[in-house]
């Protein structure tokens, strides 16, 4: 009984040496160590996932959360339900005389910041008609900001708090280099969870995004796609490259719910910076979107553009009939800020531009697409048509 114990022990020895053996033959042939972390795929995987590490972590400081809040008031004629002397014994004055109620309504959104003195980039669908603006940074402190800036047309605003610090600003990129396949990732305030970070690809460029609300029809042109995960509450924040460099401003989804669905869009970055270069000169609201009656009779907003201080506008009844404008297609231009290059370059309010960087301008759309990729440097060719007459200038940054 003794023996046959211990010869089933010492078989069973064997065949655990064995299977110990076997296994090592297998990880070696699988290109495994034994704590399995120098792995050809796992060090990849590693890799990647410290790139996300590192770009969460190097715009943190630079994204702020936005609390909004619009008190609205309205009249009403009837009495107080909450009053019993007006419920029983003041009933017809109470239907004869105005009573005024207020209700505030909230709002959240994201921000960029854009300098160290404390300007920061969102959405103007975030601050619109908004009476107060809570902006909170990432170490939860709290200010409240002041609108200095607006572009109603590529739906941009800017705001400044006093924070009496540096503040971190973001590194932007160059969103002519985004190409569709490469990673994107976007860090906001989805439904006021902040500084939640969502990774995907960039899904596709130049898209034109459409939308309506009380005000009219809203169309944004050339926006970056992506599947990165866009939520309400992350409008106004940054979509970023894999190196941490703000490529696009996020905006808008396509949704059924109002959630994600996998199609979110950004404003690239090239096109903020435009805008946010103009409004940070100026220092002053830029009024781009008046009222207007499109050539489908839908739009309740007139498509405008501003560019090196030069105001333009799509061309409607009323604008042709006050510059004298004759032919159907172009920009005209509304107005050129007084202390912008462009008052030296010759032109004219009521002029109408055809061509920009030697390509032919249809309306605003293709005026703001074609000036935001032009080189600037090196200056950019502007066509003019006035009294009938062709002409040209170059403006230079």
């Amino acid at each position: 009984m003794r023996n046959t114990v211990k010869r089933s022990k010492k078989g069973a020895a064997i065949l655990g040496a064995v299977g110990i053996i076997t296994g090592l033959a297998i990880a070696a042939g699988l290109g495994l160590s034994s704590s399995g972390k120098n792995a050809p795929g796992l060090r990849q995987a590693e890799s990647l996932q410290d790139a996300f590490v590192s770009v969460s972590e190097t715009l943190a400081p630079s994204v702020v959360n936005i609390s909004t809040e619009q008190v609205l008031k309205y009249r009403y004629y009837g009495y107080n339900f909450n009053d019993l002397f007006d419920r029983f014994f003041n009933f017809d004055d109470a239907l004869q005389r105005p009573r005024e109620k207020q209700y505030k309504r909230t709002g959240l959104g994201t921000g960029l910041i854009v300098s160290e003195d404390g300007y920061i980039l969102t959405n103007f669908h975030v601050i619109k008609e908004m009476t107060k603006i809570t902006v909170i940074l990432s170490d939860k402190s709290s200010y409240t900001g002041t609108v200095t800036g607006a572009d109603k047309a590529r739906d941009l605003a800017l705001i400044k708090i006093n924070p009496g610090r540096k503040l971190v600003k973001a590194a932007l990129g160059d969103s002519s280099r985004v190409r569709v396949g490469q990673w994107a990732v976007a860090v906001g305030n989805p439904f006021g969870y902040d500084h939640t970070v969502t990774a995907g690809i960039v899904s596709a460029i130049g898209r034109v995004f459409e939308d309506s609300d009380e005000t009219g029809v809203r169309k944004l042109p050339n926006l970056i796609q992506t599947d990165a995960a866009i939520n309400p509450g992350n409008s106004g924040g940054p979509l970023a490259n894999i190196f941490g460099e703000v490529i696009g401003i996020n905006v808008a989804i396509v949704s059924t719910s109002g959630s994600y669905a996998g199609i979110g869009f950004a404003i690239p970055v090239n096109d903020a910076r435009e805008a946010l270069d103009e409004m940070m000169k100026s220092g002053r609201k830029l009024a781009l979107a008046e009222k207007s009656a499109g050539p489908s009779g839908r739009e309740g907003k007139q498509n405008s553009a501003v560019f090196m201080g030069i105001h333009v506008a799509n061309l409607t009844p009323d604008l042709i009939a006050k510059y004298d404008i004759s032919e159907p297609a172009g920009t005209v231009i509304t107005g050129i800020d007084q202390n912008s290059r462009a008052i030296a370059s010759g032109l004219n309010e009521g002029d109408l531009v055809i061509e920009a960087d030697k390509q032919k301008i249809n309306n605003t759309d293709d005026f703001r697409r074609i000036t935001s990729k032009a080189n600037q440097d090196n200056g950019v060719l502007i066509v003019i048509k006035r009294s009938g007459k062709v002409m040209y200038t170059v403006l230079y940054r």
